[in-house]
């Protein structure tokens, strides 16, 4: 298949949202993904619950397996983890489908029986406000007793766990939360970020799960 450009694929999206079926994908899409990417301007990518729970909350799960190879004595539900995610954006105007950042996606299709061990609670998690997300999460989760998984893009979580730095106290993770084992992300490159969250998440000894 050749490489192809947004623009490219343009024309069969536009269709997929004025409800055309069957045009990239067998499945009918259950969601539309929101994307800037590299270039600021908004991306729309359908997609299908298949594609959500066979590739993203699949990958979540063969990550889990992948850290529990190297630490068979990891305890991830020991306590609740932590989460943030982009933004949930209401219903896309022509095709009718629910639209958001592929983060909100991800958390939103997360199961139901799963959701008690995460904090926030999923509206929370990908609300639209991000300074009002921040600050009500660092609230909650500087009060929280354990915490064993944080997750989320880096750049988005820096500023959330200055907060509950600021409001529990410490200079890194394991001071607010001593039995936190993992630091789990997507997005970017972890080893191309800034000393200022490395040495919030990987210095305090965390296994990092993600994009390296």
């Amino acid at each position: 298949m050749p490489v192809r450009s947004y623009e490219d694929h343009r024309p069969y999206i536009d269709r997929i949202l004025a409800g055309e079926e069957r045009v990239m994908t067998y499945d009918a899409p259950a969601w539309i993904a929101t994307t800037s990417g590299t270039t600021g301007s908004v991306k729309y990518l359908p997609l299908p619950q298949s594609a959500v729970s066979g590739i993203h909350l699949k990958g979540s799960w063969l990550s889990l397996a992948a850290l529990y190879e190297k630490d068979d004595e990891l305890q991830v539900f020991s306590h609740k983890n932590l989460l943030i995610g982009g933004a949930y954006k209401g219903i896309e105007e022509l095709s009718g489908l629910p639209k958001g950042d592929i983060s909100a996606v991800i958390i939103r299709s997360i199961p139901r029986v799963m959701r008690p061990l995460y904090i926030p609670d999923v509206e929370l998690a990908t609300g639209g406000d991000y300074e009002q997300k921040i600050e009500q999460i660092a609230q909650l989760a500087a009060h929280e007793p354990g915490i064993t998984i944080l997750g989320g893009v880096p750049t988005w979580n820096l500023p959330l766990y200055r907060r509950i730095l600021e409001i529990h106290g410490g200079d890194n993770m394991l001071d607010v939360w001593p039995d936190a084992a993992v630091f789990k992300h997507g997005g970017v490159n972890f080893l191309a970020l800034p000393q200022a969250v490395r040495a919030v998440v990987s210095e305090a000894g965390l296994h990092i799960s993600g994009d390296l």
